[in-house]
């Protein structure tokens, strides 16, 4: 379906812009500010700057930038197509927002989560105090020892909800594979991280001595000290504006009150990664459009160049064979003929026909289904 249009007059649109504030008018048009702000741009209509509309809210009556001209016959009119502003819903439906008790006291019962105990029941720690397993990877899971068994209880009833919501936890048994989430033939990963304070690392005497006596090591460039507060973030390759991340401190409420927002968070975050992915399709296939046209532009020009080459030489010979021809006639009719001994005559009577051959030769209008071909034919990488 076509989208809906607005048109304005270039002057009619300094106008608006000028008095109605960028987030206020691009809703009017069901635009972004930064879509409406481009617009403005492409067609040399100056936008109000940091501060404008702020003097206006005070009283005062700061100067606008004055509309600059552009050449060209008859009124500059600007159509614009209404369109919504983004990908995510202007006003989006509130959601259902599932309560995720976490049984810290219960067993394990996911599969998944089972599995990440085992491989991190013998794990070893990172240079940031991390455990992390001897033999694959989990790096759904980020987080010291001491935050380990919390970890996994909340893993194990996040998992629950979210299957409970037809979110399915796919974690293939290869030990190079990742774990990640597959919500309407989508996959987006997950990571429950311990939020780590770092500091710039103080090189100690013993490390300087090591330095110098090996080299190739060098110590850490900065110390990490665990905070004990949880973050969940939802990962996807996908720029878009949807919630992704939820974390707790020690103002913000605790990581196991945010589950059935992380939970109700999926939806939405794939219905933005999908529309992110249309849109960049779009724009593929638009510029694949343009570059074809162009390139179809760029032929039509190389073949109108060839096509007149071919012409203009041709006139060019045709000029020739007439100003020989014009030559044989002269000649031919001088009465100093008359005057050249028998030999002379014969030789001037071979050089007229040579001249008449001559012009044959070159003369287009003789080799007309050869000026045809040469016309036709279409210029090949071979060609001079």
């Amino acid at each position: 379906m076509q989208e809906p249009t607005k048109v304005f007059q270039r002057e009619e649109l300094y106008e608006r812009v000028w008095t109605t504030p960028m987030r206020t008018l691009a809703r009017e048009f069901k635009y972004s500010d930064v879509g409406l702000a481009k617009l403005c741009r492409r067609h040399r209509i100056p936008t109000p700057g940091l501060g404008y509309w702020r003097k206006v809210e005070l009283g005062h009556k700061p100067p606008r930038v004055p509309l600059p001209s552009i050449k060209g016959n008859g009124p500059y009119t600007i159509r614009l197509a209404l369109r919504d502003p983004s990908g995510e819903e202007q006003n989006p439906e509130p959601r259902e927002v599932p309560v995720v008790p976490v049984a810290f006291d219960a067993p394990l019962s996911h599969p998944q989560v089972i599995r990440s105990e085992r491989l991190l029941r013998t794990a070893k720690k990172d240079d940031k105090g991390l455990v992390v397993p001897r033999k694959g990877l989990t790096g759904h899971l980020q987080v010291t020892e001491a935050q380990l068994s919390r970890a996994l209880s909340i893993l194990d009833a996040l998992f629950h909800a979210m299957e409970a919501r037809n979110v399915r936890v796919i974690w293939p048994k290869d030990e190079a594979a990742v774990l990640s989430l597959d919500c309407d033939s989508e996959k987006i990963g997950l990571c429950l991280s311990e939020i780590l304070d770092s500091k710039p690392h103080v090189v100690t005497a013993e490390e300087e001595a090591h330095r110098k006596r090996d080299w190739s090591w060098s110590p850490p460039k900065r110390d990490y000290q665990a905070t004990g507060f949880l973050r969940i973030a939802l990962l996807c390759d996908e720029t878009t504006t949807v919630r992704h991340t939820w974390s707790e401190g020690k103002r913000k409420k605790k990581i196991e009150e945010s589950l059935g927002e992380v939970v109700a968070g999926i939806e939405p975050l794939v219905l933005a990664i999908k529309k992110a992915k249309a849109d960049r399709q779009r724009w593929q296939e638009e510029l694949a459009a343009e570059q074809r046209r162009r390139e179809e532009a760029r032929r039509q020009h190389e073949e109108f160049v060839r096509r007149g080459g071919i012409i203009t030489r041709a006139a060019e010979a045709l000029r020739q064979s007439q100003m020989v021809r014009q030559f044989v006639i002269c000649v031919g009719n001088s009465p100093k003929l008359h005057e050249l001994d028998t030999d002379s005559l014969r030789r001037m009577q071979e050089l007229l026909a040579w001249c008449t051959e001559y012009a044959d030769r070159v003369d287009p209008t003789c080799h007309l289904d050869e000026l045809l071909r040469n016309f036709a034919k279409p210029k090949s990488w071979y060609d001079p």
